[in-house]
């Protein structure tokens, strides 16, 4: 029975995957497209995909931090202009939406119950 929590967070990872492709994918379109936006964005690196194009400071860090927490939550003027940057937007949020509702509840239920029959 302990190995259930464990094995509902592997089968949740892929989601987990898809999140920081989906996230890299919005600031690989962001700097290419929308310059402008990207630097006024403080440079947010990626979590994956070239990461050795980016800046490694923290300040790059802070940034991809920043957009990671406000672009499921807020669209940026950048992506409602773009009918790619709001698809892959619309796209992440399914998948930061999965995460948060789907998995992590999942992975909390299967830990109380794996520690209730346990006890």
């Amino acid at each position: 029975m302990q190995i259930l929590p464990f094995a509902a967070l592997v089968l949740g990872l892929p989601i987990l995957v898809y999140c920081f492709l989906t996230f890299d994918d919005l600031v690989l379109l962001e700097r290419e497209r929308h310059n402008a936006a990207w630097e006024r964005d403080r440079r947010p690196r990626t979590f994956l995909r070239r990461r050795g194009e980016f800046d490694g400071s923290f300040r790059a860090w802070l940034a991809k931090q920043r957009c990671s927490l406000s672009w499921p939550l807020m669209s940026p003027g950048w992506a409602r202009s773009d009918p790619e940057a709001a698809r892959l937007l619309r796209r992440h949020r399914m998948f930061v939406a999965a995460w948060c509702f789907l998995v992590v509840p999942a992975f909390a239920l299967v830990a109380v119950l794996s520690v209730l029959a346990g006890n």
